[in-house]
């Protein structure tokens, strides 16, 4: 772990350079102090709508091309006595549309992750202190790989001046992605920047630029397949400066990764993905 986090500071300043590319240019501000948390009620129900693209490709391989339209649906069950919100999630409404070499814009409406269940429990600065799936039986993945962009994920530490800058570790088990879940290990630079309105909210945002290690395993009767990812990634989050829940969330992401059937049998590849998280709608039993 202190391997990331030497890595992350040694090539932080070259990243924020690099993202500039991909962000609108960093504007001088006044100094200014925003305060990341979350403040979830009993009865909040959030719908987000999912946008994402996939790349993936191994080794001489043609690329497969996917455009993925999907449904994230977050209820806030109760918040107990430490101030910990227990969260119900599942993905709906799936449809993609996918090209291959010859084969193009195939459309696919269906998905065994589809209206499958998984718990959170979290507390005001994400961090996760338990995650559980729905369904222990049936192994499934998500359409965006067991590594794909997730929601939630620690930030660890409230106010900040804007343009400040900390480090996040965690190590987090991604019941959101598939089943069983994949264990991903991650280093986090994160960057305070000032205040904008979205969406209809005022928002309070910070970037982040990840790196992190990965590893998913699922077993069946005929076969079992492991895989490792090495993670690079990078994105933003706004939270509603008035109700303190996530209004928008993007990243992209670049997994360096190694599939194995067996000891001496794997395949390498690559899997990049942009994915937009945007709060369609936020019901709150007092609004």
């Amino acid at each position: 772990m202190k391997k990331l986090v030497y890595f992350i500071i040694f090539i932080a300043t070259s990243i924020f350079c690099i993202a500039q590319s991909d962000f609108e240019e960093i504007e001088e501000v006044p100094s200014d102090t925003v305060c990341f948390k979350y403040k979830f009620q009993p009865g909040d129900l959030l719908i987000y709508r999912v946008e994402s693209r996939d790349s993936i490709v191994f080794e001489d391989d043609n690329p497969l091309v996917r455009d993925r339209w999907e449904r994230f649906i977050v209820k806030c069950d109760s918040v107990d006595r430490f101030g910990r919100f227990h969260l119900n999630l599942h993905f709906t409404d799936y449809t993609a549309v996918e090209s291959k070499g010859e084969i193009k814009d195939v459309m696919r409406k269906t998905s065994p992750w589809v209206n499958r269940k998984f718990f959170l429990v979290i507390d005001s600065v994400s961090n996760r202190i338990h995650s559980v799936p729905e369904d222990v039986i049936n192994a499934a993945v998500s359409p965006g790989g067991p590594y794909q962009p997730y929601l939630f994920f620690p930030f660890s530490q409230s106010c900040k001046e804007v343009n400040e800058s900390w480090l996040v570790s965690s190590i987090d088990t991604l019941v959101e992605n598939s089943f069983p879940p994949a264990i991903v290990e991650h280093s986090n630079l994160m960057r305070a920047e000032d205040k904008i309105d979205t969406l209809g909210y005022s928002c309070i945002r910070f970037r982040f630029i990840r790196t992190g290690e990965a590893t998913y395993q699922m077993k069946s009767e005929q076969q079992t397949i492991f895989t490792t990812a090495i993670i690079n990634s990078g994105g933003r989050l706004f939270i509603s400066s008035e109700y303190f829940i996530p209004v928008h969330f993007f990243q992209t992401i670049e997994q360096k990764l190694r599939v194995y059937f067996d000891e001496d049998n794997y395949r390498v590849g690559k899997h990049f993905t942009n994915t937009y998280f945007t709060l369609e709608e936020f019901v709150r039993k007092n609004n």
